[in-house]
């Protein structure tokens, strides 16, 4: 399962529609299905991003807001996109394969139920695959950092650094705005506590 944990800006949006792509094409005419925090993340986000692949690339497709579907004619591809902020309402369809974006500010039922749907078995590469800033020492901590033998979780991290697409003063703004906790999760992507100190992570009683 492979676990792309990044800071802000570092491109894991268009690492997440590239992947879905893939596995769209390499499943060809078995579902998989993009989860987002909500609907309207997933429009703003993944959804506007793999449209502008799809653009680029000349493809022929089809996007279904009501049936939340993206259907591409040039290998008979379905793109299924969910909302996680019910995850009962993921329940149900078999999945040739899952991409759970920005995992880490959304609720472990959801990663349970993309467990148990991405199990096709016409499906020729069957994958789930994490993208996200690590938001919370939560259970996307645990999964990547704690247990990923259980999940056979492959974590990659990147950083907002690495990104040279970037305007030239993002990074700055960012790294000015931040304190050394908040800096190590959203622009180097490291699982940190960003809850302890929150106010003022650095006080003395002392001095």
């Amino acid at each position: 399962m492979p676990a792309l944990v990044e800071g802000y800006g570092a491109g894991k949006t268009y690492v997440h529609a590239k992947r879905a792509l893939y596995l769209s094409y390499v499943n060809a005419g078995l579902p998989g299905m993009m989860v987002s925090p909500t609907y309207k993340l997933a429009k703003r986000t993944t959804i506007h991003t793999i449209q502008e692949m799809m653009d680029r690339a000349g493809l022929n497709y089809t996007i279904n807001k009501n049936d939340n579907e993206i259907r591409i004619k040039n290998w008979n591809g379905l793109i299924w996109w969910g909302s996680g902020d019910d995850p009962n309402s993921l329940r149900g369809p078999n999945l040739a394969w899952a991409g759970i974006d920005e995992p880490f500010i959304q609720s472990e039922d959801v990663f349970d139920q993309m467990i148990a749907r991405v199990r096709h078995p016409d499906a020729t590469l069957s994958q789930i695959f994490l993208t996200g800033t690590p938001e919370e020492l939560n259970w996307g901590a645990r999964v990547c950092i704690d247990e990923p033998e259980k999940y056979d979780v492959d974590l990659i991290t990147g950083s907002t650094r690495e990104n040279i697409h970037l305007p030239d003063d993002y990074l700055q703004r960012l790294l000015s705005s931040y304190s050394e906790n908040q800096i190590k999760a959203y622009v180097d992507g490291a699982f940190v506590n960003l809850t302890k100190g929150r106010v003022y992570d650095s006080f003395d009683r002392v001095k």
